[in-house]
């Protein structure tokens, strides 16, 4: 019997098999991943490594070369690209075609444990070592924070604030934070000043670094409880920073900080990522989406949840302006 006779001579079975084929189809429609751009593997990662002060032979011998030869004793390489200029190592690490996406973060994580292993024989100037393995991330929504009379610290506060709540958003898979500028403070000294009063550099550069370290001062038992006891002593303004007490190397007189030097709250002076929109500084935060979900359902969820953001943020406006007029 042929399929045809079959299906005639069995019709109510042929439309069943027909209704279940048809109803499958839509659900099936209706779970299929909606994305902008497609998610890709890419196979590689890179290696950035600082040795601040050395020259190019320098970098390439004591530490591109030993990162090279650890990162080569995995079986996983195809191959190896390296540049090592002043100061900076830059290491392009190829893995072979044969190993997919879901094999990929555990050769990244070990690769990481041997970079993590070789960290005590490099030399004590390697400042960091920074491994990028998430060039196939990719971001369907763009946003641009920007704020006449704010500057990048403000900016940045806001920033991580949003990052938090955008999170949260079904189907966000992740806030990446863009241009953003570090907060310094800027500590200058005057050699007059420290020959007039018999300092020299090396004690007041010795006491900033113990000062804004973070050490354990011990802990005491107060009624069979452990209380940890912790100095407030971070240097986190400017006030702070200027009344640090120098002790005077013969009259043993009490100097402070503000005395030997000029100290001023900035950012960065060599900013690594300027971000500009319509001529204005900008902060970027990029949204990449979780897999197999319906793109545009997710923008209409972050759009609601920035409206809702919105109106948090009039309705303080509105009470913090209510609580200053009465009391005025």
């Amino acid at each position: 019997m042929s399929l045809t006779e079959y299906s005639i001579k069995n019709r109510v079975i042929s439309w069943l098999f027909l209704v279940i084929l048809a109803i499958g189809g839509i659900q099936s429609f209706n779970d299929l991943g909606r994305l902008e751009d497609p998610a890709f593997t890419i196979k590689d990662a890179m290696v950035i490594s600082t040795y601040s002060g050395a020259t190019s032979t320098e970098v390439e011998e004591e530490l591109t070369y030993p990162l090279e030869k650890e990162i080569r004793k995995l079986p996983y390489i195809k191959n190896i690209k390296s540049t090592s200029s002043a100061g900076l190592s830059q290491i392009m690490v190829s893995m072979e075609m044969d190993y997919g996406p879901d094999e990929l973060p555990q050769i990244w994580d070990e690769m990481r444990r041997k970079i993590n292993d070789l960290r005590p024989n490099l030399p004590s100037g390697v400042n960091s070592i920074q491994i990028i393995d998430d060039f196939g991330d990719v971001f369907g929504v763009m946003i641009m924070l920007t704020g006449d009379g704010y500057d990048y610290v403000e900016l940045k506060r806001y920033a991580d604030y949003l990052s938090r709540e955008l999170e949260l958003v079904d189907g966000v898979g992740k806030v990446s934070i863009a241009g953003d500028q570090k907060e310094m403070l800027f500590v200058e000294l005057s050699l007059e000043r420290l020959s007039a009063l018999n300092l020299d550099m090396n004690t007041v550069m010795g006491l900033l670094n113990q000062q804004n370290s973070v050490q354990s001062a011990g802990e005491i038992m107060i009624n069979g409880e452990s209380l940890a006891i912790r100095p407030n002593g971070n240097l986190d303004s400017v006030e702070s920073l200027e009344n640090l007490i120098i002790h005077g190397r013969d009259t043993g007189n009490l100097i402070r900080l503000k005395d030997v030097a000029e100290i001023s709250k900035g950012i960065q002076e060599k900013p690594s990522n300027v971000i500009t929109f319509n001529g204005k500084p900008a902060i970027n935060l990029a949204i990449s989406f979780g897999a197999g979900v319906n793109v545009v359902e997710v923008g209409k969820a972050l759009d609601a949840q920035l409206q809702a953001l919105e109106n948090i943020k009039q309705q303080a406006l509105i009470l913090i302006t209510s609580i200053t007029s009465r009391r005025r």
